[in-house]
C-alpha cells in the first residue's frame, strides 16, 4: 500500500482514480456494444491470444459465443419466481 505523505500526493493520486474509473467504465459498454454488434467472439478471442502470450494463467482462455454474453442467474433468482426464469445457456 502506498503511503500518501503530502497534500499533493493526494491532489495527483484523485486525477488517476477518476481516470481508471471512466476507464473501467467504458470498457464495460465496450462490451455491450460488441455484443450488440455481433463481434464480441472476434474481437475478445483476438484479444485473449495475444495476451496468452504475456499472462500464463489465460492459456486455456476463450470467450464462447452464445453462452458468455450473459451472466448466470443467481438459482435463488429461479427458485423465488417459481421457474419463471430460465437459466442462462451453458450455465
Amino acid at each position: 500500500m502506498v503511503s500518501l505523505s503530502s497534500s499533493f500526493d493526494v491532489q495527483l493520486l484523485d486525477p488517476i482514480k477518476r481516470c481508471n474509473r471512466s476507464t473501467v467504465i467504458k470498457n464495460f459498454i465496450l462490451f455491450f456494444d460488441l455484443v450488440r454488434w455481433g463481434e464480441a467472439a472476434e474481437v475478445l478471442n483476438g484479444y485473449i491470444e495475444v495476451e496468452k502470450t504475456k499472462r500464463s494463467f489465460l492459456s486455456t482462455a476463450r470467450f464462447t459465443a452464445g453462452r458468455d454474453e450473459y451472466y448466470p442467474i443467481p438459482q435463488r433468482e429461479i427458485d423465488v419466481t417459481g421457474g419463471l426464469y430460465k437459466q442462462n445457456p451453458g450455465y
